[in-house]
C-alpha cells in the first residue's frame, strides 16, 4: 500500500511536469527582434530605461513579469498610456519571446545607469 502512494505521487509529479512545460517554446532572437520594433526608442537598446523620459528599466526582469505586464497593458487593468499601444496586438507567443528576450538581458551592464548613462537607472 505504502509502495502505490509513493508510485501515485510521483506520477503526480509527472503529470503536473508535464503539463506546465510550455506549448510554445520561447523565441529571444524573435522577442529581439519586436523589442527593436515596439520597445527599442523608449527603453533603449540594452533595456535600461530612460530618467530623461521616465521610462523604466526591463532588462533583467523575469520573462513571465513581462508577459504579465504586456497583458495587463493590453486588457487596461495597467494603466499607462505610453505603454499600452505598444503591448496591443501582440500575441501570447510574442508576448513569451519578448518576454525571454528581455530576460536575458542580464549582465553588469543592466546593473549600472541606463542607456543615456544616468547612474542608477529606475
Amino acid at each position: 500500500m505504502k509502495h502505490r502512494m509513493v508510485i501515485a505521487r510521483v506520477l503526480l509529479w509527472i503529470y503536473l511536469w508535464f503539463f506546465s512545460l510550455p506549448l510554445h517554446p520561447q523565441d529571444a532572437q524573435r522577442g529581439g527582434e519586436i523589442y527593436g520594433a515596439r520597445c527599442l526608442s523608449c527603453h533603449g537598446d540594452r533595456a535600461l530605461g530612460s530618467v530623461d523620459q521616465q521610462t523604466p528599466r526591463l532588462g533583467g526582469q523575469h520573462d513571465w513579469y513581462i508577459v504579465d505586464a504586456l497583458t495587463s497593458f493590453e486588457n487596461g487593468a495597467r494603466r499607462d498610456t505610453e505603454g499600452r499601444p505598444h503591448a496591443r496586438g501582440l500575441s501570447d507567443e510574442n508576448k513569451k519571446d519578448l518576454g525571454a528576450y528581455i530576460a536575458s538581458l542580464t549582465g553588469k551592464e543592466v546593473e549600472h545607469g541606463d542607456d543615456e548613462g544616468n547612474q542608477g537607472g529606475l
